[in-house]
């Protein structure tokens, strides 16, 4: 384990055979057997448990490493999973601090053999233009309960300290304690987004300050200045907004079920998935350098 991680690689182009035996036999017999990412009974036989699905993939846990995860797209929607694989592969060694490190994936696939794999799903030449990676693995991420947002909300305000010097300000302007309460209208999600830029959430600031008794339009248009020059300044929330710039992530991405923590610090904000699909790639062309 420990010559793994000195070894690690910030991008991964190609793996070696001593990489693939540290995992296990399973992953030789994968590289060997590729249809076998596509047999859950099999994969929980010989990898590990089944932790969880969405449309296109799958999530395991490895009982060999419990400390990270295999993650294999669906047969029918192969194209979809393993471009989204390709995504993750290709973004989140690049940014360590918002995303789970990925340290073995399958050998990429070729849009034409996706075909054979799901005869229902019409080729598109625009494929030929991006990667197909069907299966990673992915450090373990610790989620947060969707249900119980306290925990996540507590690590948002302590990993942005501007929030709270916003919280602060607001307080002192005269808005409410249950406004900016974490059940309030003002939760440390809002306050996020609202420094990255969405309008939606800004004006849910503006609103709260508007509720102040006797407060003039011209006082909070200068403490929403004030509010956007103290988020704006904020170390954290610039790295954030740089990394969801250059990914082509959506803001709307930063939500409980979506964000989790490492599992070794539990100080870091972790997404867990990237949320990027095959009709993205039209939008942009991604940097290969």
């Amino acid at each position: 384990m420990k010559i793994l991680f000195e070894n690690w690689r910030k991008y991964i182009n190609e793996i070696s055979q001593s990489e693939i035996s540290w995992f296990g036999d399973a992953f030789k017999e994968l590289y060997d057997q590729p249809d076998l990412a596509f047999d859950d009974a099999w994969i929980r036989k010989n990898i590990g448990k089944k932790l969880g699905q969405g449309y296109s993939r799958r999530a395991f846990n490895i009982d060999s490493h419990p400390e990270l995860v295999f993650k294999a797209t669906e047969r029918l929607e192969l194209a979809d999973g393993a471009y989204t694989n390709a995504e993750e592969k290709f973004w989140f060694n690049r940014y360590p601090d918002f995303f789970p490190r990925v340290w073995l994936t399958a050998e990429e696939i070729d849009p034409q053999e996706m075909q054979k794999q799901d005869p229902s799903t019409k080729y598109n030449s625009d494929w030929e233009m991006q990667e197909y990676v069907p299966w990673i693995i992915i450090d373990k991420v610790k989620v947060f309960d969707y249900d119980n947002t306290q925990e996540y909300y507590e690590l948002l305000v302590k990993k942005f300290p501007a929030i709270n010097k916003v919280y602060d300000l607001l307080r002192q302007a005269g808005v409410t304690e249950e406004t900016l309460s974490f059940e309030g209208g003002l939760n440390p999600e809002i306050m996020l987004k609202a420094a990255l830029g969405h309008r939606y959430y800004f004006r849910s600031i503006r609103q709260a300050l508007r509720g102040v008794e006797d407060i003039t339009s011209m006082e909070v248009e200068k403490k929403l200045s004030e509010s956007f020059d103290m988020l704006s300044k904020d170390a954290g929330i610039s790295k954030l907004y740089s990394m969801i710039s250059e990914t082509k992530m959506e803001i709307t991405d930063i939500r409980p079920d979506n964000v989790g923590t490492d599992m070794a610090t539990e100080s870091k904000i972790i997404f867990l998935d990237i949320n990027k699909f095959l009709h993205h790639a039209r939008d942009y062309t991604k940097d290969s350098t």
